[in-house]
């Protein structure tokens, strides 16, 4: 029986074989990133398999076990990240510029800070550690979806 720490190594590697290898096929040429090959996958993820996949995180949740307190401390930890990076980069990065350049700055530092890739990193990641022992889909799922409504 394969441990938890072998199952995450396993799933981490793959994960960056997979970064390594868009990155190496950007680079080399072998896709090119405006290609319509690429916009029909990026649509095609975007319309179909994202929601289906939130679709079926959240149909076989066992929502009677969901801490509801712990969905509330994301919300609120991504809530205070976003604030007090908003303020530091409208306050404190390149002050001299027009108010609405340092609003749009600021909006966009802000939203990459807490905006995550939690069903590409997250999903397996906890898969490998807890496995069936715990239903962490649903949080996961809930940090989606309260970035992409809110954030």
């Amino acid at each position: 029986m394969i441990g938890a720490s072998m199952h995450l190594f396993n799933t981490l590697s793959v994960n960056f074989v997979a970064i390594f290898l868009g990155f190496a096929c950007v680079h080399l040429g072998g896709i090119s990133p405006g290609s319509a090959i690429l916009k029909v996958f990026t649509c095609l993820l975007r319309k179909l398999v994202f929601p289906l996949l939130i679709f079926k995180t959240v149909a076989t949740a066992r929502l009677g076990g969901v801490n509801f307190g712990v969905l509330a401390a994301c919300a609120c930890g991504k809530s205070v990240t976003m604030a007090i990076t908003w303020c530091a980069a409208f306050f404190f990065y390149k002050t001299h510029r027009p108010l609405g350049d340092k609003f749009l700055t600021a909006t966009v530092v802000a939203a990459y800070v807490t905006c995550s890739d939690d069903f590409a990193v997250g999903f397996p990641v906890i898969d490998s550690l807890y496995r069936d022992r715990a239903n962490m889909g649903i949080y996961i799922t809930w940090n989606s979806l309260m970035g992409a409504t809110f954030f």
